[in-house]
């Protein structure tokens, strides 16, 4: 099971799958934070304020990152773990650090996989660009 979160990358394929985690992952952050607005709205009637428009302004970040990290942007997939690592600890500070981790644990591991397999990725790029070079 553990491969599920941390899979084996051997080789460009590999390294794609990877990354995909990681940007299903990005993509799912925005659909949760979406969903929240969603839940704020329509269930507890919070009038329109400024918590909707980070909100929005989140969800449309992820969306960014995830589709950057599918088309193998490095820097896409270390700024949607540096954003949601940071994201974790705001909200570990406000509502405790065991509230959610299970989910905020697989997210995590996802991003990871996704900054390996986008930088796994560019080296065996790299590396077959060499390879037809010569």
């Amino acid at each position: 099971m553990f491969e599920f979160f941390w899979p084996e990358i051997e080789d460009d394929v590999s390294a794609r799958g990877a990354s995909n985690l990681g940007a299903t992952a990005a993509g799912l952050v925005g659909l949760f934070e979406l969903g929240t607005g969603a839940y704020l709205f329509f269930w507890r009637h919070i009038p329109f304020s400024a918590i909707y428009l980070t909100i929005f302004a989140s969800t449309a970040v992820f969306a960014i990152l995830a589709w950057a990290i599918w088309r193998q942007f490095r820097v896409a997939a270390l700024a949607a773990m540096a954003l949601y690592l940071l994201s974790w600890v705001v909200d570990g500070l406000a509502h405790g650090w065991f509230s959610g981790i299970i989910i905020h644990v697989a997210i995590t591991l996802f991003l990871i996989s996704g900054v390996r397999g986008t930088f796994a990725a560019r080296r065996y790029s790299n590396l077959n660009e060499s390879t037809l070079l010569s």
